[in-house]
């Protein structure tokens, strides 16, 4: 059975090219994860940066928190 994930937070970032996106904080019970809106997986890094797998970064603009 797929894991049920449930939206934490939605925030919006800016890219390193300065354009803006959503990235999703997910979690399932057991894990988080944070989505990018076009739904690929990031990671995040210590100083509130993601880092999109294929080696695209960007930063934490504001934060818009979401009710369960």
């Amino acid at each position: 059975m797929p894991a049920q994930w449930t939206n934490m937070q939605i925030m919006k970032c800016q890219s390193d090219e300065g354009t803006t996106t959503a990235v999703t904080k997910q979690a399932d019970g057991k894990h988080l994860r944070y989505i990018l809106g076009n739904g690929r997986c990031v990671n995040c890094n210590p100083d509130g940066t993601f880092k999109e797998r294929l080696n695209y970064s960007f930063g934490f603009a504001e934060s818009l928190s979401v009710g369960l």
